[in-house]
């Protein structure tokens, strides 16, 4: 069995890969566009900060996102120009300030009766419970991050930025979501054989 840090790093690796190498690629190349607005735009990186232990303190959750923002900023300014420099850190770190009030809310009794870290999940929340937690989270980071990059305020820049935040906040949960049932899924069949 592998230790909680070498599950997390592992994590990490695959999800910034799907994230960097497979969906930001899809973004890029415009593929669904309305009024010149990309509706597919999904951050599923998040999955990474919304499984972190529930345990971890909240300096240790702020630093790790701030390394996981970082690490987007650094792979998106290569191929965007349009977003603010450090956008994707303060989002994070924004997000990791945020989360251990959002877990109280869905974990309080959990962890004084088990005394162990919790790994939020689909299996271990149930799918009402894990889909507010992730819809808070996600919405937090999409609205945040759509505000700053959008801070001009013109009439048609508010609407392009709510057609962004809608349209991001639909693929970014779908994706999230999907990913947790195929992991729910698989790991059941593991555990039957």
């Amino acid at each position: 069995m592998m230790s909680p840090l070498i599950q997390n790093i592992i994590r990490f690796a695959v999800i910034m890969a799907i994230q960097v190498l497979l969906l930001n690629t899809v973004e890029l190349q415009n593929v669904t566009a309305v009024w010149g607005v990309s509706l597919f735009k999904p951050f599923f990186y998040l999955l990474f900060i919304l499984m972190l232990p529930s345990n971890l303190s909240k300096a240790a959750t702020m630093i790790i996102c701030f390394i996981t923002g970082y690490v987007m900023d650094k792979f998106t300014m290569a191929t965007s120009v349009s977003s603010p420099p450090g956008l994707h850190e303060t989002a994070c770190v924004l997000i990791g300030f945020m989360r251990p009030f959002i877990l109280g809310l869905f974990f309080q009794h959990h962890t004084k009766e088990m005394n162990k870290p919790i790994t939020p999940s689909l299996s271990k929340m149930g799918f009402k419970n894990f889909f507010i937690y992730i819809f808070i989270i996600v919405s937090i980071f999409i609205c945040y991050y759509y505000i700053v990059e959008f801070w001009s305020f013109k009439f048609t820049d508010i609407l392009k930025m709510l057609l962004k935040i809608v349209s991001c906040l639909f693929t970014t949960l779908i994706l999230i979501i999907l990913s947790q049932v195929l992991f729910v899924d698989a790991g059941r069949q593991n555990r039957r054989r």
